[in-house]
């Protein structure tokens, strides 16, 4: 290492025209186009971040902003609940199910790949980004579960510890199992955004993503498996009750650090959409400066030409050269008439 610069010992590729960058160092440019030689962020990227084209930055950080809304609705949906008792969290459920899926479309979108940039095993994974998909959308179906359930359960106006109808236990059941679901598969997602996050240039948040996201997954799932006995039977549940109580708060601790990597991985989308605008305004100046040299040029190519001045023009006359006499010195004789000088 030079100065901070790292000498690429392998073959690695320009990220723009596809030159042999081996044996040159980061900081320097691509002797054939002039491309800046970024430092990799790992050891599996040779681009990074701020080089994908802006409008999937954008869409990137729309989804991220998405993810941040939902965890901050269900953590304090969540809290209300405890505290007051009231089902909040189904409720607020109607719109965090719907800002958390389409968060997750965005972000799990395909990043696009450069020509020379070989593909990420996680990143550009065409399957686990379906299954992820496939899988953070159940939350939409767990949602309406849930909200029916509630609604049925009102209706029905069962007595306060006493178990609730049928119909209003299948509504529950299936959103929590819809839930469940939903929960167990957060861990391949928490290591999509760990790759993302990497790539980005955030390591020690690549591997905390996927630790929050084991944690949440362990304890939502816990909560949610403890909190069946819970709605069967609500005054006989003592044991499962604690255990769903301390799950949900251990829960709602690790959500509320996951969204702080979220925010973390949003603030770094958006500086790099703030670099890729300067760089387009930029590339923009550059090329209007050179299209002005150019018409200038131009102008200057196409202006007839001015001939020179004449010098001297007295001498240019086919006239005769007059002679004058030099005056002769006494004593001597004559020269004879001479040209005057």
């Amino acid at each position: 290492m030079v100065g901070g610069s790292l000498q690429i010992e392998g073959d690695r590729p320009c990220r723009r025209c596809g030159y042999n960058l081996r044996g040159l160092r980061s900081g320097q440019v691509c002797p054939e186009c002039g491309t800046p030689i970024r430092s990799p962020t790992s050891g599996r990227f040779v681009n990074n971040m701020v080089d994908a084209p802006l409008e999937y930055l954008k869409r990137l950080r729309l989804g991220l902003g998405m993810l941040s809304l939902s965890i901050v609705l269900g953590v304090t949906a969540g809290v209300a609940t405890f505290f007051t008792s009231v089902p909040v969290i189904a409720l607020a459920g109607l719109l965090c199910a719907p800002l958390w899926a389409g968060g997750v479309w965005l972000v799990s979108e395909g990043r696009p790949i450069e020509e020379n940039c070989p593909p990420d095993p996680i990143l550009d994974h065409a399957q686990l980004r379906t299954m992820i998909r496939a899988t953070q959308s159940i939350c939409l179906l767990a949602a309406a579960l849930l909200f029916g359930g509630l609604l049925a359960h009102q209706a029905a106006a069962t007595p306060v510890g006493m178990k609730p109808p049928a119909h209003v236990l299948w509504l529950y059941g299936g959103g929590v199992a819809a839930l469940l679901l939903n929960v167990l598969m957060l861990v391949p997602f928490g290591v999509y955004l760990s790759a993302l996050s990497d790539w980005a240039g955030h390591g020690p948040a690549s591997m905390q993503f996927r630790v929050s996201a084991i944690i949440i997954t362990v304890s939502g799932g816990a909560g949610l498996v403890a909190s069946v006995p819970v709605i069967i039977n609500p005054l006989g549940s003592g044991p499962t009750a604690i255990i769903a109580l301390w799950s949900g708060i251990l829960t709602m601790l690790m959500a509320g650090y996951f969204l702080v990597l979220v925010l973390r991985l949003a603030n770094s989308v958006r500086w790099a959409v703030s670099n890729a605008v300067s760089g387009m305004e930029r590339d923009a100046r550059v090329a209007e400066r050179q299209a002005r040299e150019a018409e200038e040029m131009a102008n200057r190519m196409q202006a007839p030409s001015v001939a020179p001045p004449r010098h001297m023009e007295e001498w240019e006359s086919d006239a005769d050269i007059p002679l004058v006499e030099k005056p002769a010195k006494p004593g001597s004789q004559s020269p004879g008439p001479s040209i005057a000088r």
